[in-house]
């Protein structure tokens, strides 16, 4: 189920695929939704994500760029990590699941959402931690 895309100004995930671009279904009784492993790259799709076009020219990659972030809390938890990004722009970002932030959590609920700012931040967008090969591209 997709939100409907807000009328604000407000970043707005759309959707969260991996680095193959297809979006992954597991159904194991208890849960349905993408299947991320630790380390795998992921891409947000989505409205106001970034006002800027912006890529990493470096590693460590940077966990802010144009002034973006993804942040990343696993289970129930309230606290966020943000994450390594790729590329930043207006309708996608390309970021990796850090691998330390899951250590140990496969089966776990991940939330991830975007921070434009210190107060702007999108709804968060729930996937499933899964122990499974990353993808290539």
């Amino acid at each position: 189920h997709v939100a409907d895309a807000p009328t604000n100004n407000l970043p707005w995930i759309s959707a969260i695929t991996d680095a193959g671009g297809f979006r992954q279904s597991i159904d194991d009784g208890s849960h349905e939704g993408l299947a991320v492993a630790p380390g795998m790259i992921l891409t947000v799709f989505g409205l106001n994500l970034a006002p800027q076009t912006v890529t990493a020219n470096a590693v460590p990659l940077p966990t802010v760029l144009g002034g973006v972030s993804v942040e990343a809390a696993v289970g129930s938890s309230d606290t966020w990590t943000p994450m390594p990004l790729f590329f930043v722009s207006a309708q996608q970002i390309n970021f990796q699941a850090s691998p330390s932030l899951f250590a140990g959590a496969a089966g776990s609920a991940v939330n991830f959402r975007v921070r434009t700012g210190l107060a702007t931040v999108s709804e968060p967008w729930r996937v499933f931690l899964r122990n499974r090969s990353v993808s290539l591209f």
